[in-house]
């Protein structure tokens, strides 16, 4: 499995050439450049101290995928596969069943059919984009999708169980298509998450807001259980343009923030 950040990545050639060149210290891990570039943890020099990355592992396991380009998700010519030594292209396209699927800094990948997925990592400056189909997030084991960059709702019906994480740094942009109850969207702070709708959008699962949400235009309407709109405490709602509130169709919502209007 390859987890989970994006600048642990461009990293990574730094500290493995470090380790090469220096013995750790005695309380850390000692390791050859080449185990190194297998696997990777910090461990703080220091006993006690404070471990900023006592989560973060990196490592490539048979199974993932990655992209090579830009496209759409069932392109099997975007993808490439590692095979266990090696990452080699690919005729089958990746879906819940696999390991890890990263869309890599610099790529789009537009989902325009029905999807089970999970262990997505969206890097930064990098974008999916659900334009149709239903797109059901299969579990968060470890995790369901995580964007550390873009993120456009702009068709797709999406369905849980599994999560929809927009990271600290990370954009959610909804235009079109509905969240279904079972889905659930978490919105970091530090994120942000941009309502653009110009008709009706239909919130049937969870939003949990961390971060700051921009109410731009479209009517968030609920439709189903639970429909809840959790602004969470440090969670910032700004009301650029106010909805219809005449819909008896209704999105419950728990303020343990701020709203501005």
């Amino acid at each position: 499995m390859r987890l989970l950040t994006p600048f642990i990545a461009k990293l990574l050639p730094a500290v493995i050439a470090s380790v090469a060149a220096a013995p750790l210290a005695a309380n850390n891990h000692s390791t050859t450049a080449a185990e190194s570039a297998a696997y990777f943890e910090y461990t703080p020099k220091t006993t006690g101290e404070a471990d900023p990355f006592a989560e973060i592992f990196f490592t490539d396991a048979e199974g993932d995928f990655r992209t090579v380009s830009s496209g759409v998700w069932t392109d099997n010519s975007i993808w490439e596969r590692f095979n266990g030594s090696t990452w080699t292209s690919t005729a089958a396209i990746p879906n819940s069943g696999d390991g890890t699927i990263t869309i890599r800094e610099g790529h789009s990948v537009s989902i325009t059919a029905n999807l089970t997925i999970d262990e997505v990592v969206v890097e930064a400056d990098a974008f999916l984009n659900l334009n149709s189909g239903t797109v059901t997030i299969a579990d968060d084991a470890p995790t369901g999708i995580a964007v550390f960059g873009g993120l456009n709702m702009q068709g797709s019906s999406l369905n849980g169980p599994g999560s929809l994480d927009i990271e600290s740094g990370a954009n959610l942009i909804w235009t079109t298509g509905q969240v279904n109850a079972g889905a659930v969207i978490n919105i970091a702070a530090g994120a942000t998450g941009n309502l653009e709708g110009t008709s009706n959008l239909f919130l049937s699962g969870t939003l949990n807001n961390n971060g700051t949400w921009n109410h731009n235009s479209g009517n968030l309407l609920g439709s189903g259980s639970p429909s809840q709109f959790n602004n969470l405490e440090g969670g910032i709602i700004n009301l650029n343009g106010w909805q219809n509130n005449n819909s008896s169709m209704t999105t419950n919502l728990l303020n343990e923030g701020t709203v501005n209007k």
